[in-house]
């Protein structure tokens, strides 16, 4: 049986009525790491938009990565899958397409 985690629209750097979300989006990352440990799923499947604006801040961009690379140390045979829809092209492709083997 295939087992995945799905998740959506993290938004990384968004702001919320002038309040910065980093300390809630790495609190997010680090249930979400402790989630795949525990449930060792096959793969995560991210839909939406992972970046909140076109041009996302260097710490958005870092938040996203270093968290890459943590699933990465903790569990090597996950697979991430991030599923790029019309406006998250806009947002994401730019920045995601670095991961991409083609």
């Amino acid at each position: 049986m295939f087992r995945f985690i799905h998740t959506a629209d993290w938004h990384l750097g968004q702001s919320f009525h002038g309040y910065d979300r980093d300390y809630e989006h790495g609190r997010f990352f680090d249930w979400l790491l402790a989630t795949i440990v525990e449930r060792n799923p096959d793969a995560l499947i991210v839909a939406g938009d992972v970046f909140d604006t076109v041009n996302p801040a260097a710490s958005a961009q870092r938040r996203f990565y270093d968290f890459l690379a943590r699933v990465h140390a903790a569990a090597p045979d996950v697979q991430v899958v991030l599923r790029l829809e019309t406006t998250t092209l806009r947002h994401d492709w730019r920045h995601l397409r670095r991961f991409s083997k083609a």
